[in-house]
């Protein structure tokens, strides 16, 4: 039997190639981890009528107030404004990572009850992983594809003890879909 499938969508600075690296690892990890496939909007073979499941968007914190950024980060929401399913997942990577996830916010806010959006500080690439691991399993939670739902703590439960933690966090709390506090 195959498995169940969920289509995602990159975006970040072309010039750090070392985000997409991370991010197409991210999916691997969450595919192994929840028995889903995870395939990239931009792969052979991706489901591009139906759109993504998750849009993720890396930006270098230090460019969050430009005007480019944050025009991308705008369409980026309108985009889920439009398709209320779609979860965004946006990381402000750096060392001013927590003031641009500020000022991030304030550009377009958390979104309505209800929907998935993150938006949250990574100053490592294996953080930046982490959070993007656990947005794909949350995602792939809401719509139950996974097997593990049958069989005790969902992927995003059991990953969720395993996020690291960085300094940075200590400033921005964070509550998921489900009313945990996200480490």
């Amino acid at each position: 039997m195959d498995n169940p499938t969920i289509t995602v969508e990159f975006n970040g600075d072309v010039t750090r190639p070392e985000w997409h690296r991370v991010y197409v690892d991210a999916c691997r990890d969450a595919a192994l981890q929840s028995n889903v496939d995870v395939v990239d909007l931009n792969s052979p073979g991706a489901d591009r009528e139906s759109g993504p499941a998750l849009l993720v968007r890396v930006i270098a914190a230090s460019d969050v107030g430009a005007a480019s950024v944050s025009a991308a980060i705008a369409e980026d929401a309108g985009r889920q404004a439009a398709n209320i399913s779609l979860a965004l997942g946006i990381s402000a990577f750096g060392d001013d990572a927590v003031d641009a996830v500020q000022a991030i916010v304030h550009l377009i806010g958390q979104g309505p009850a209800g929907i998935f959006r993150w938006i949250q500080p990574a100053g490592s690439p294996d953080e930046l992983r982490s959070r993007i691991v656990y947005w794909v399993l949350l995602v792939v939670d809401r719509r139950a594809l996974s097997p593990a739902r049958e069989f005790g703590d969902s992927p995003s439960e059991v990953i969720l003890d395993q996020l690291p933690t960085s300094t940075s966090d200590a400033a921005v709390s964070r509550v998921d879909p489900f009313g945990k506090e996200v480490p």
